[in-house]
């Protein structure tokens, strides 16, 4: 026997992720390709970010093992997704171990994979 739905009839009607994906966008143009090839455009992307987790210094400690992420946000709400990326981080490898953490840029985007960095103005 399966529970009632206990949302509104205009909640029921409602897809969940209304407003995140345009239905009327062919999912083909969502990526950056030619005929059946993918081009790398990240040295034209504006984006300049790697994330660092720590192993430059030779050292194992569970910070290593936290990944970074990048986020897509609408942060100056323009209605397309930009870029936080998450800094990550260094451990040196001299005693006494220094961990150092690293920037976490943010990207607004200006169009078809391009990129503006902005965290200074934020």
């Amino acid at each position: 026997m399966s529970k009632p739905d206990s949302r509104t009839a205009e909640a029921r009607e409602k897809p969940a992720a209304s407003g995140i994906v345009d239905p009327e966008i062919d999912p083909a143009q969502l990526v950056y390709r030619e005929g059946d090839w993918f081009r790398d455009v990240t040295s034209e992307s504006g984006v300049q970010f790697a994330n660092r987790n720590g192993r430059e210094g030779g050292r194992y400690f569970l910070i290593e093992s936290f990944g970074g992420g990048i986020a897509l946000i609408d942060y100056d709400l323009d209605g397309a997704l930009d870029l936080f990326c998450t800094g990550g981080g260094t451990i040196s490898a001299a005693d006494p171990v220094q961990i150092s953490g690293r920037p976490c840029p943010l990207y607004r985007n200006q169009g078809p994979f391009l990129f503006q960095e902005v965290t200074t103005d934020c």
